[in-house]
C-alpha cells in the first residue's frame, strides 16, 4: 500500500511546472495550461499502472453458475459452472489523452484506458439433457475500455474516485476439447460468450474499485491533515482556467 501512496504522492510534482507558468505567469498560463495537464495524466496513468501490477494482476474472477436455455427444432435446457477463473495482462494497460469536468461542486480528471489483450481462463463443467462435459476453458479480450474520474470536492475537501468498463472490442473462447466435432463444446461456446463479456466487464470494474477505496481514503486523509498542499491548488487554478473563454 505504501509505494502505491508514495508514488501518487510523487505525483504532486506536476505543480513544479505549474507553478512558473500558471501562477507566476498569468499572460502565458493559457499556452503552458494543455500541455501540463498532459504531463499531470502521464504521470498519473503511470501510477495506475503501478497499482494494477501491484495489487490487480493477475485478477481472480469470480465463480459463476448459470442455467440456459438453447433452441433448434425443440429447446434444450441445461446448467453451467465457472470456477477457479483468472484474468491476466492487465498491466499492459494504455491510455489515450485525459479530459476534465467541472461542476458546482467539484472538478476532476477523466482518464481513458484501452486493455488491448488480455487473457483468461476459467475451469468449467456442463450438463445439458444428460450429456456432461467438464475441463478448462480459455478466453482472448482485446480492447477493453474503462474510464477512471478522478475528481476533487471543493467544499470538503475530499478526492473522490470512480471508474466504469464501458466495451471490449473481440471476445473469442477456445475450450481444451476437440471444439469442431463436438456439438456440446460448440453450444457452450455460444452462450459463454454471451455470459461472460458483460462478467469480465463488471469483473474489471469491480476489482479497480474494490481496490482503489482503501487508497483513496488514506489520500483523504492525508489532504485533510495538510489542506495546505497543493494538490487542491492544482485543481482549484484547473478550473478557473477552464471558466475563461
Amino acid at each position: 500500500m505504501m509505494s502505491f501512496l508514495n508514488n501518487f504522492l510523487l505525483l504532486c510534482d506536476f505543480c513544479k511546472p505549474l507553478k512558473h507558468s500558471l501562477f507566476c505567469d498569468p499572460q502565458t498560463s493559457s499556452l503552458h495550461l494543455k500541455d501540463h495537464l498532459n504531463t499531470c495524466s502521464d504521470r498519473l496513468f503511470k501510477v495506475i499502472g503501478g497499482f494494477l501490477a501491484e495489487n490487480v494482476e493477475p485478477l481472480e474472477l469470480p465463480d459463476l453458475s448459470s442455467g440456459f436455455n438453447y433452441t433448434l427444432l425443440m429447446t434444450y435446457y441445461g446448467d453451467i459452472n465457472l470456477t477457479g477463473g483468472s484474468l491476466q495482462n492487465l498491466s499492459s494497460v494504455k491510455h489515450a489523452k485525459f479530459g476534465y469536468y467541472k461542476t458546482s461542486r467539484k472538478t476532476g480528471i477523466i482518464l481513458p484506458l484501452t486493455f488491448d489483450a488480455l487473457s483468461f481462463t476459467y475451469n468449467y463443467s456442463a450438463a445439458i439433457l444428460g450429456f456432461g462435459r467438464s475441463g478448462t476453458v480459455f478466453g482472448i479480450v482485446q480492447g477493453l475500455k474503462m474510464e477512471l474520474v478522478l475528481g476533487y470536492v471543493y467544499q470538503k475537501p475530499e478526492i473522490t474516485f470512480d471508474c466504469r468498463a464501458t466495451d471490449l472490442e473481440y471476445f473469442d473462447l477456445e475450450f481444451d476439447g476437440n471444439y469442431l466435432i463436438d456439438w456440446i463444446l460448440n453450444l457452450l461456446g455460444d452462450i459463454l460468450i454471451t455470459v461472460l463479456r458483460g462478467h469480465i466487464l463488471t469483473s474489471v470494474e469491480n476489482a479497480v474499485k474494490e481496490e482503489a477505496d482503501e487508497y483513496i481514503t488514506e489520500i483523504n486523509r492525508i489532504i485533510t491533515e495538510y489542506q495546505s498542499s497543493l494538490l487542491p491548488l492544482f485543481f482549484k487554478k484547473l478550473l478557473q482556467e477552464s471558466a475563461k473563454p
